[in-house]
């Protein structure tokens, strides 16, 4: 890719992102978004405070587009389906606080698959970090979202209760697997912001928010393990680099100047 064509990509990139941010903080205020959650109140909606990780998600994506103007070369499927991602979130946000449950449910499905796709991509750490957190939390609004929709189409409790138990299994599963190394606590902030919320609103639904809590515990433990392995291996390799044996080539040398 040409530098003219970088520039332009990029710059259409961040215009996009700008489009987003006016959707999101201007054309839909907090209460038009909320309102719609409070109607469609589930099992898995969290805490108010725990959607401000989008704040998170967005200063990630800023960073992220304007690596694109630095990078020496942008990788193409991961530009593409970026801009995409964005486009689609502006959609949603718009079907959401139109009260179009089905529409904008296709949508975060839509927004789910591309994030699956990019996050299959090779990338280097610091996007694949965005990309992580994005999924995961996409991941857990889908999962929300479905509940919504559930109800909304009017499924019984009881299967939505077990979807409940499904969906928080997955986004575990999901958790416990990845590779990366700060996503995997998202769905911990989620889990978090569940088992709180549920303490105003489904006074009754005591074993279903201590499940929640215990996969957020577990999750957590797990991933500090592996942060700590990691770190212990990355130490380890530094210290054998530090201490290298000498050269077969500075040994040889040195024996043929004594015979010398």
């Amino acid at each position: 890719m040409s530098k003219t064509a970088k520039y332009t990509a990029a710059s259409l990139n961040m215009l996009i992102f700008g489009a987003v941010l006016f959707v999101n903080y201007f054309y839909a205020s907090k209460n038009a978004i909320s309102a719609m959650s409070d109607e469609y109140m589930t099992l898995l909606t969290p805490a108010d405070y725990t959607f401000s990780i989008w704040g998170v998600i967005y200063t990630l994506a800023l960073a992220c587009n304007v690596r694109f103007f630095i990078m020496k070369d942008i990788p193409l499927n991961v530009f593409i389906f970026q801009m995409l991602l964005m486009l689609l979130n502006a959609s949603w946000v718009v079907l959401w606080t139109m009260g179009m449950m089905t529409p904008s449910w296709v949508i975060m499905l839509a927004m789910l698959g591309v994030l699956i796709y990019i996050n299959r991509q090779p990338m280097e750490a610091f996007m694949g970090e965005y990309f992580g957190i994005y999924y995961m939390w996409i991941a857990a609004a889908t999962a929300l979202q479905t509940m919504a929709a559930m109800a909304y189409w009017g499924v019984s409790v009881e299967l939505r209760l077990f979807m409940a138990v499904i969906a928080v299994l997955a986004l575990a599963w999901a958790a416990l697997g990845s590779d990366r190394i700060f996503a995997p606590f998202t769905f911990v902030w989620a889990g978090f912001g569940i088992f709180f919320q549920r303490v105003d609103i489904m006074e009754n639904q005591y074993m279903f928010r201590y499940f929640v809590l215990a996969a957020a515990c577990l999750i957590t433990i797990f991933r500090v393990y592996v942060m700590i392995m990691k770190a212990a291996e990355l130490y380890k390799s530094r210290k054998k680099s530090v201490k290298k044996p000498k050269s077969t080539t500075t040994v040889r040398t040195v024996k043929s100047a004594k015979t010398i």
